[in-house]
């Protein structure tokens, strides 16, 4: 089921869902990617939190590009901001748990690596091991649930609560696996792309931009700034899309987006290329946002952003 409601209340429409598995008396949860504010709605109207959860598979951490992509003054204030958000995504976890108070709960789907020359931003990605957030959730939570902490391959049977470890070992240790990635070329380095075809692309790529804004019912008066080393747009709400020069000084309220002059065809030319939420989460997009707000609607409707 969705994990969201009605769009004219957060200006966005939930790709996510959450799901319900349910075998004779059993029953395990999946919340992965459902953000709690919109989710616990879900629940509510569906009296999920009134059932017996055996197990809740719950997120611990977020995919997104903040704060490893973000411009801070500092990289303390960077350190500081990933710390917040590690901290954030265990406090929703913890809202999950005491919502659903299952039987156990499994924090999961918050490893991966960053490979290439983005493997350097990994350490700013704020987002504990798993081991770190089950134990800490465990202290949080203890006289409600109890945390299972699941490793790659490991099984849990719900019916008799037993958790049976895998014996299966990785062949390189963390640091050996980053050392042996950090080296690798990225996909569209050897790309070669007509700029000429980029003011069809940019008019196409608007038209599906606004179109899902309109659909959502989504306004706003931040200017969308999509920047390359050659090359810069900008784009907002009110019916505009026109080129401009690569330094040109931006007026708040804004949105910048620096994103690698090879990726930004591929983006433009839609999802058989690249997609800009994948390129999101694989850290290839660099922001500068002021004021350093979020607004969930523009970067849903980013998403929509090609030809």
């Amino acid at each position: 089921m969705g994990c969201g409601i009605v769009e004219k209340k957060f200006g966005s429409t939930q790709i996510d869902t959450l799901a319900l598995f349910q075998i004779g008396g059993n029953r395990v949860l999946n919340t992965n990617d459902c953000p709690f504010e919109l989710a616990s709605h879900t629940i509510m109207a569906n009296h999920l939190h009134e059932l017996n959860i055996d197990l809740l598979l719950v997120g611990y951490a977020g995919a997104g590009p903040y704060p490893q992509c973000f411009e801070f003054d500092t990289e303390e204030e960077k350190l500081i901001a990933a710390n917040g958000k590690e901290q954030q995504f265990i406090n929703q976890a913890i809202k999950y748990i005491e919502l659903i108070k299952p039987t156990s709960f499994a924090p999961f789907a918050g490893t991966y690596m960053l490979g290439s020359r983005l493997s350097s931003l990994t350490k700013f990605r704020g987002v504990p091991s798993v081991l770190d957030a089950t134990t800490y959730l465990n202290n949080a939570v203890s006289s409600i649930s109890n945390g299972i902490y699941l490793e790659r391959f490991d099984t849990y049977d719900c019916e008799a609560q037993s958790l049976k470890k895998s014996e299966d070992k990785f062949a390189l240790t963390r640091d050996e696996y980053v050392s042996e990635i950090s080296k690798r070329p990225l996909d569209y380095d050897n790309d070669y792309w007509d700029d000429g075809e980029l003011g069809d692309l940019i008019a196409a790529a608007y038209k599906r931009f606004m179109a899902k804004a309109e659909e959502i019912n989504f306004i706003s008066k931040t200017n969308l700034v999509i920047r390359s080393d050659k090359f810069a747009f900008q784009l907002n709400t009110n019916g505009q899309a026109e080129e401009i020069e690569v330094t040109k000084d931006l007026s708040e309220p804004f949105v910048r987006i620096d994103v690698d002059h090879n990726l930004l065809h591929r983006l433009l030319r839609g999802p058989r290329f690249a997609h800009w939420n994948n390129a999101e989460i694989g850290s290839h997009l660099k922001y500068l946002r002021k004021p350093n707000t979020f607004e969930r609607g523009l970067y849903h409707c980013l998403c929509f952003l090609h030809a």
